[in-house]
């Protein structure tokens, strides 16, 4: 599971790892709310993948520091989502807009760039699209054009994993709540 988000979100270094639900927005070094939502795109193979966050801004978060904000990441190439973001210097150059945040409830969107190497990184691979819901139980999926890769929901009562292959078949299944588990693994195409 961890292999499969990771290999999909590996560009944005987003905390798919722990699949936690508390994802810190920080701008400046200061939390101003909670990604609540993500959603990455690559409309065809090696192009430039395309991501929306969704943040639900705190009651005390200052919105006036975003209205005119072009976020970069803190450390630049060197992207850690944890790290937070920082609004670039005006005609700072270098950036490429590879995504947008938007913070709620007020709508606000704000464009994310990005430097080459983070660029470079979002356009391998092939077309996928890939949703993850973090507002109530855990719920994370991914497709391809040959459909659905991953899918994924986690709450306190317990989780499901379904991994599939390239040709749709269901290599790993797993259900998981109180009283125990399940696992099935497909090995019958492993070489």
């Amino acid at each position: 599971m961890r292999a499969a988000l990771t290999r999909v979100t590996r560009p944005l270094h987003v905390a798919t790892a722990e699949l936690q639900a508390d994802i810190p927005f920080v701008l400046e070094g200061q939390r101003l709310g909670t990604v609540n939502h993500m959603s990455i795109r690559r409309p065809a193979d090696q192009d430039l993948a395309h991501f929306t966050f969704t943040v639900a801004l705190d009651s005390d978060a200052d919105l006036s520091q975003l209205n005119a904000c072009n976020l970069v990441p803190v450390r630049g190439d060197d992207f850690e989502f944890e790290d937070g973001f920082r609004c670039a210097a005006k005609g700072e150059r270098g950036w490429q807009e590879v995504g947008s945040m938007v913070f709620q409830p007020s709508g606000l969107e704000r464009p994310v760039l990005a430097g080459s190497k983070v660029v470079a990184q979002l356009r391998k691979g092939d077309r996928f699209s890939a949703d993850a819901d973090f507002t109530g139980p855990v719920r994370v999926s991914a497709k391809s054009d040959k459909g659905e890769l991953l899918h994924l929901k986690a709450d306190s009562n317990g989780a499901f994993l379904l991994v599939n292959g390239k040709d749709g078949r269901a290599v790993v299944r797993l259900q998981a709540d109180k009283n125990g588990f399940s696992l099935t693994v497909d090995t019958t195409g492993a070489h």
